[in-house]
């Protein structure tokens, strides 16, 4: 038998195996298929390897492109800032224009978008027709925030009446009311140190302000422009010691104390304590003036009887009467 005939006979009797082959069953050696044992896991291996290259190549890239997005490997990518950096910064701004747009009204601030108008008013008081950048009747408010008294001092009021104001800074105190001159004074000076301290210009928006205030509060304790959140004692400021006329006043005279340190040479902490306890001795003089005027008022009538007992009597002199009694003597006396 030549040997043509012979390779016929053993492919027929025998299976052959190739490593490309993905539905042939070389791998199972449970079956006699005339192959050698080392040559079934010669191809075994060979299929494995390309199995492991290829799965490794994937996992490869997958992991270099989760760096690449975090970049662990320095730098930043554009994914990055947007995701972490850009868009909640973005968020943040958009939440809090919209919340001082929404507060504007109430605290009377005009809106961003407003023009700057300068209206006139004319005062009944003046002897000559003057005109005058504030209403007569214009009160300044000591309450609100500093942060509305400052959003005031560069956008403007309105009040409930619809009447509207300019910019603050731009009216001179003569046309405040002389009632509240002294007050407009030291707003002025409050808010052009607020002014100066940040580096904030008539460009800038409502909320642009609103975001600087919060930026910039921390140096401003430290300069004592704005007090801290709560007393020493730890006791949470009142709504009039978190007014912007309150806070000033306590800046004011802190200016006062460091001019006067540096030409006495004590310290402001120091010079500080002493007004303190000034100030406290000045308001306990004047409540016992107020007990001893009581006092004599009440002497020499029912002198056993406290002030809560004794009966009370009308701008005449006489004995008030209620409307029952009243009524209950006339019937009486009928």
């Amino acid at each position: 038998m030549d040997r043509d005939k012979r390779l016929v006979r053993l492919r027929n009797a025998a299976t052959i195996a190739h490593a490309w082959e993905e539905d042939s069953k070389y791998y199972d050696v449970s079956n006699l298929t005339g192959i050698p044992a080392h040559i079934v896991n010669y191809v075994n291996h060979e299929k494995l390897s390309e199995k492991i290259d290829s799965k490794f190549q994937q996992y490869e890239k997958l992991v270099t492109d989760e760096l690449d997005k975090r970049q662990m490997g320095g730098g930043l990518s554009f994914e990055l800032l947007e995701s972490r950096i850009s868009k909640p910064i973005l968020d943040q701004l958009a939440a809090l224009k919209t919340t001082i747009d929404n507060r504007a009204e109430g605290l009377g601030i005009r809106a961003a978008g407003d023009v700057v108008d300068m209206p006139e008013f004319q005062w009944e008081s003046d002897s000559k027709p003057i005109p005058r950048l504030l209403p007569e009747h214009y009160i300044l408010p000591t309450k609100i925030h500093p942060l509305a008294m400052w959003q005031q001092w560069h956008h403007g009021a309105s009040f409930k009446d619809g009447i509207a104001v300019g910019p603050l800074k731009m009216i001179q105190p003569l046309n405040c009311p002389k009632k509240f001159r002294r007050r407009f004074l030291l707003m002025r000076k409050f808010c052009k140190a607020l002014d100066d301290t940040s580096g904030i210009s008539g460009s800038h928006s409502i909320a642009e302000l609103g975001v600087a205030f919060k930026d910039n509060g921390s140096k401003w304790r430290d300069l004592g422009i704005l007090l801290p959140a709560t007393t020493p004692t730890n006791r949470s400021r009142t709504r009039n010691e978190n007014g912007w006329y309150y806070i000033a006043t306590h800046w004011e005279k802190l200016l006062a104390m460091q001019k006067k340190a540096s030409k006495s040479g004590l310290s402001v902490d120091a010079l500080l304590k002493a007004d303190n306890e000034k100030e406290r001795s000045r308001q306990k003089r004047k409540r016992d003036r107020a007990k001893e005027r009581k006092k004599v008022a009440g002497a020499g009538e029912d002198d056993d009887v406290t002030p809560a007992q004794r009966p009370r009597r009308n701008t005449a002199g006489e004995l008030r009467v209620s409307g029952s009694v009243a009524s209950t003597m006339k019937n009486l006396l009928r």
